[in-house]
């Protein structure tokens, strides 16, 4: 089954595929102990595993189930409506530095 799930991954993220490969042809045996090494390392090979793992744990469907996500799915937006989240002004921020008008900006001293 995790295998299943760990192709998932690499489909979607296959720029994982050399560290998890490498990572999996250690000896997991005690797969704690090698976890914890592998996290006291630093490097980015616990965060590729980690990812790696969040990963296929959501793409399971029984889990998808449990936690009541369906998956992405899309939603159309039409000229004459916003989704909830534009309308709510939740994207302002992002616009806060956003000069519309080329005329607007400040003149730069040379």
């Amino acid at each position: 089954m995790g295998g299943d799930r760990l192709d998932e991954v690499l489909v979607a993220r296959p720029d994982l595929a050399s560290t998890l490969y490498r990572i999996l042809a250690i000896d997991f045996s005690d797969a704690k102990q090698r976890v914890a090494e592998i996290r006291v390392k630093g490097n980015e090979a616990f965060g590729v595993l980690a990812l790696a793992i969040a990963g296929a744990y959501y793409l399971d469907p029984k889990v998808r189930e449990a936690i009541g996500y369906p998956g992405q799915e899309s939603t159309p937006v039409t000229v004459d409506s916003f989704p909830e989240y534009v309308a709510e002004g939740l994207l302002d921020h992002m616009l806060d530095d956003v000069v519309r008008d080329p005329r607007d900006r400040p003149e730069v001293a040379e």
